[in-house]
């Protein structure tokens, strides 16, 4: 009796039982911290697209004091956007800056209005991966 009980005392590992209740608790944390991380990753996204946005933004810009005249929308004879329908139309388009290459973009739709006195544009992209769309126009991005 008194060897057994000199066993129990000078095992120094864990219990099956010790072992158990941890790997509950780290498995209730994790279930708790994954959901909240998942949305992180969507607005890391759309901090992404609002960033190339404003960069598009800025090279329509650019464009007008190169060229007098934001690129035409194929409504007016001048067809520099009329066929964007990807990243690498719209970025050879706007020439002026090297766009970012982006997952999940979607080009919506580009339309202008230069009537000589006031140019207007807007041009719209989504992020396929999250849903999100981006409004671009000469005030800003929405």
């Amino acid at each position: 009796m008194v060897n057994f009980r000199k066993m129990l005392v000078d095992n120094k590992g864990f219990t099956l039982i010790e072992l158990l209740v941890v790997i509950a608790v780290l498995g209730i944390l994790a279930a708790i911290a994954i959901p909240r991380l998942s949305g992180v990753t969507d607005k890391a996204r759309d901090a992404e697209y609002t960033s190339t946005a404003g960069t598009i933004r800025s090279a329509m810009e650019m464009y007008l004091t190169e060229y007098g005249d934001y690129p035409g929308d194929g409504a007016s004879g001048d067809d520099t956007f009329a066929a964007v329908g990807s990243w690498a139309t719209l970025n050879d388009a706007l020439e002026t800056v090297e766009l970012p290459t982006l997952d999940g973009f979607s080009f919506d739709s580009y339309s202008v209005d230069s009537d000589g006195a006031t140019d207007e544009y807007t041009l719209t992209i989504s992020n396929t991966q999250t849903g999100s769309q981006f409004v671009i126009s000469e005030e800003g991005v929405n």
